[in-house]
């Protein structure tokens, strides 16, 4: 015959089925915590990595205004939300051959306005009229440049930043846009853009060189190697080409 349980021994259950009950509250509000926190903390290393990127598209279409639409100046806000964002020496060297006489050659400081969030190994490059997204993942040109190659023409704008932009602030930058018409103008060649045969890019000294290499090899410009694409035309070569250059002076208002 079963014994009936006593005062004591419900006291010693009802105390166990508490600590039971108590430990797995405390191991499950534990590990939500940890698991949100974490969810939480990409979700806004994500949030601030996109809003950067629509920030430096935000610069990509105002600096447009300036090269393309010869716009004397613009101003654009960039939320930089305690990263950093500086003005970094890069550099492109362009080549242009003729039929009838020797290639002209030179070097455009482009410079490259990076923006680097306060979290993560992200950076948002703004270079040459293109904008790339580049991480650990890979890299991405999210807004393309004007470098235009087709079977009879090459026609390449290039906006050259100049500078001196080293800033990390808490909320947002105003970032000043100025047109230099004094180093403003076709670059390359000297006389008669219809006389060039071919158009070369060395983009090995870029922020970002694998990306623009990507870029060139998708829009159909032919790898020479070592970081340079030329555009050639269709067999014959091109039947007009040139470079063009605007100088834009950027500065910070506060």
């Amino acid at each position: 015959m079963t014994e009936p349980r006593t005062i004591s021994d419900r006291a010693v259950s009802d105390v166990v089925a508490f600590v039971l009950t108590f430990g797995i509250i405390i191991s499950g509000v534990t590990i939500v915590y940890i698991g949100g926190v974490g969810a939480l903390g990409d979700l806004r290393e994500n949030e601030q990595v996109n809003s950067g990127e629509r920030s430096m598209r935000g610069v990509a279409e105002t600096m447009e205004d300036i090269h393309r639409k010869n716009v004397p100046g613009r101003s654009v806000e960039i939320g930089v939300d305690g990263g950093q964002i500086d003005l970094v020496d890069s550099s492109m060297t362009f080549t242009v051959e003729f039929a009838s006489r020797s290639p002209e050659s030179d070097t455009i400081d482009v410079n490259a306005l990076v923006y680097q969030p306060s979290s993560g190994d992200t950076r948002l490059v703004y270079e040459g009229g293109a904008v790339i997204r580049d991480e650990r993942q890979g890299f991405v040109m999210t807004h393309p440049p004007v470098f235009d190659c087709s079977d009879a023409a090459a026609l390449v704008s290039v906006p050259r930043l100049d500078g001196d932009i080293s800033v990390s602030t808490g909320g947002n930058l105003e970032l000043f846009g100025e047109r230099d018409s004094s180093n403003t103008g076709l670059h390359l060649p000297e006389g008669n853009p219809s006389n060039v045969e071919t158009v070369t890019v060395d983009v090995s000294d870029t922020a970002v060189p694998d990306s623009w290499s990507r870029y060139f090899e998708r829009e159909g410009w032919t790898d020479e190697g070592g970081g340079e694409y030329s555009c050639e035309g269709d067999g014959g070569g091109l039947e007009r080409g040139y470079v063009r250059r605007t100088t834009i002076e950027l500065r910070t208002l506060l």
